[in-house]
């Protein structure tokens, strides 16, 4: 269904909306007691990665659910990457200033 998301534009608000709840998860769980910090990883779409503003929107979803970047991966695509590597790589470094990880999938 990505592709088809992709393609119909539907894939900004359903990336917006899929980044909104994994990190509203990583505080549900910070809420039910110590455990060993779990991280989620997020996949990113070309979509979304070229869209102003997307590091001060994380930024503020994490900041909202008092959730550690650090437990936060965003994970992009190797096809990706080979599109176009430099508009990656600065995104990429964007991204990792955030203080999560980012790994290509």
């Amino acid at each position: 269904f990505i592709p088809l998301a992709e393609q119909t534009g539907l894939i900004g608000p359903l990336g917006e909306w899929i980044l909104d709840q994994s990190i509203q998860q990583l505080e549900r769980w910070s809420r039910l007691g110590p455990m060993d910090s779990p991280q989620i990883s997020v996949n990113l779409s070309r979509r979304q990665l070229i869209q102003p503003g997307l590091v001060d929107r994380i930024r503020g979803l994490l900041a909202r659910a008092s959730v550690s970047p650090a437990r936060l991966c965003l994970e992009i695509t190797e096809s990706l990457v080979m599109e176009d590597a430099d508009f990656v790589i600065g995104a990429c470094k964007e991204l990792r200033s955030l203080g999560g990880m980012i790994h290509i999938d």
